[in-house]
């Protein structure tokens, strides 16, 4: 989880697949802190242990 002050700004989930592998099944961003590089720190805290890696943007997201 990504937190300012006390204030959660993001956070990010991974599924255990099995004993050695996990998969990322949530990550998300406030809006209004989205650019600011807080996606890209919970993505890389979590790399380590995901076995796969895939990207989709939610179609509500603003993003393309």
């Amino acid at each position: 989880m990504a937190v300012e002050d006390e204030r959660k700004l993001g956070f990010c989930a991974l599924e255990r697949l099995s004993l050695t592998q996990f998969e990322l099944e949530a990550l998300f961003v406030e809006p209004q802190r989205m650019g600011c590089g807080i996606g890209r720190a919970l993505d890389g805290a979590r790399s380590p242990l995901c076995s796969r890696t895939w990207s989709s943007v939610h179609p509500y997201s603003g993003r393309s």
